[in-house]
């Protein structure tokens, strides 16, 4: 677009004309191109405009944001119009509607980029920020895409939305750095809302996940002693600040897996972050956090030197004593639909970042805590003590022979078709093949009548690995290998 700019400026009357324009709707055709060619207009010279100087400006950029899909009708000269809903109103069931709406115009998507371009350029101005924080419902509409619990999935999805996003940030940040009270009050405000504090979780989580971004040491650190400052928090969260501490939990868990340097990061801020992380293992602790931190643990033995003396002395008998006390027998309320499990399955697999933004339901909670007992027991014993130490650490908290049979246990009754019962009983596996290849536990799983239990596990879960196999289900944490054939078959090669 050539510059305008010395032809309009000058002109009053003309700048007054074309933010008139921007609210001007009528029932023929071409209402929403003039709009648009208004918009681009006045974004040209948004940062010299101020907007004392033209009533009913900022209603009129503001009008821009209601997203209006109209449906027009002229004839026997009646119009009629339907309101879609706002954006910052819209149910995620009408997504595909609203989609198919904006596809057939690029109107509404223009319309509400241009509007936010304006109002950016716009709040360079102190005046201007007084202006738009003044006129009711606007920082709200500003605001409102990025409450969005499912904010992250879906930039990823679309790019229409993505730049929309990108926008609202702009604004955003524009009138946080307003000088005055202004802009310190909305900087409190949105500080305070736990949506976006969960939200920047996720952007800032993302960047640290991807290998292709090059994210400066400083940020990253910074980044994840905030999320251990909110983790390890001593006190009670409040309930709204419930689903933030989960998720400080789930990024520290996901940035430590198969991450030395950032698995260093965490041991070298705080000195007893291993001891911390084992108190919040206690059973009198949230399900969730426990299980994050058994996860972030299991992370630490894999990644970095822990204390032998903890773990043989605290956390392994803490582990243990979970194990042993697990009841997994499902209910009548647990049972899963084995195709929606192996679709949750190939979600979480396709990218961290998703299953930091799905936190274990209710009903699943107690089986992801064993899960992570399970692995952290794995882990302790094939990376951190010896087998000797082990034995040793058992036998003062229970006879070997009474594990064995807890371990057998629960591969019997994890043998529905679920991703989770799959995995479990995997970990039991190699739990059993780690015990028996470097200790002399062969016996007991013998006399146990282990392998009867793993392979009926295989017969019943064998199709599900199949499926998941075939759906590609099979990358990071939630892998589909090593089979269970596999691993029966070298649990039996052990054993006799």
């Amino acid at each position: 677009m050539a510059d305008v700019r010395p032809l309009l400026l000058p002109s009053r009357p003309k700048i007054q004309k074309l933010i008139d324009t921007l609210g001007w709707k009528s029932c023929l055709g071409n209402s929403t191109e003039i709009r648009e060619f208004a918009a681009r207009v006045l974004a040209e010279i948004a940062s010299d405009i101020h907007l004392v100087q033209f009533p009913g400006a900022i209603q009129c950029i503001s009008s821009l944001l209601e997203d209006e899909i109209i449906t027009k009708t002229c004839s026997n000269g009646q119009q009629e119009q339907q309101r879609i809903k706002r954006y910052e109103e819209h149910d995620s069931d009408d997504n595909d509607d609203m989609d198919d709406a904006m596809d057939g115009s690029s109107g509404g998507n223009e319309l509400i980029l241009q509007a936010l371009t304006i109002l950016e350029r716009l709040a360079s101005h102190q005046h201007n920020c007084r202006e738009i924080f003044s006129t009711p419902g606007l920082v709200p509409k500003i605001v409102a895409p990025l409450y969005t619990d499912t904010l992250i999935q879906d930039i990823s999805d679309s790019e229409a939305w993505a730049d929309i996003v990108n926008r609202c940030f702009k604004v955003v940040n524009r009138l946080i750095h307003a000088p005055g009270e202004t802009g310190q009050s909305l900087a409190m405000k949105l500080a305070r809302r736990q949506e976006l504090q969960v939200q920047a979780v996720l952007i800032l989580a993302e960047l640290a996940l991807d290998m292709s971004i090059n994210l400066p040491t400083e940020t990253k650190e910074n980044f994840i002693k905030k999320q251990l400052e909110i983790f390890l928090a001593d006190e009670a969260p409040p309930p709204t600040m419930l689903k933030l501490k989960a998720n400080a939990g789930a990024t520290l868990a996901l940035l430590s897996a198969n991450s030395k340097d950032n698995s260093a990061i965490i041991m070298k801020e705080h000195d007893d972050v291993v001891a911390r992380l084992t108190e919040m293992l206690e059973a009198k602790n949230n399900i969730l956090h426990r299980t994050k931190a058994a996860e972030i643990i299991g992370n630490l033995c894999a990644q970095c030197v822990l204390d032998k003396q903890h773990v043989t002395e605290t956390l392994l008998p803490l582990v243990l004593t979970e194990i042993l006390s697990t009841k997994t027998k499902p209910t009548q309320d647990e049972n899963f639909l084995p195709r929606k499990d192996e679709e949750n399955q190939k979600t979480f697999a396709h990218g961290g970042i998703k299953r930091l933004c799905r936190q274990p339901s209710e009903d699943n909670a107690p089986k992801a805590l064993l899960e992570a007992f399970l692995s952290l027991t794995l882990v302790i014993y094939d990376k951190v003590i010896s087998a000797d130490d082990f034995h040793v650490v058992l036998q003062k908290n229970t006879r070997k022979h009474i594990f064995v049979v807890t371990i057998k246990d629960i591969v019997i009754d994890n043998c529905q078709e679920t991703a989770e019962s799959l995995r479990i009983v995997k970990l039991c596996s190699h739990i059993a093949v780690s015990m028996i290849r470097r200790s002399r536990y062969a016996e007991e799983f013998r006399n146990q009548e282990f392998m009867k239990a793993l392979s009926e596990a295989k017969a019943a879960l064998s199709k599900l690995e199949s499926r998941m196999l075939f759906a590609g289900a099979d990358l990071g944490k939630n892998t589909a290998r090593p089979l269970l054939s596999a691993l029966e078959k070298e649990a039996q090669a052990l054993v006799s």
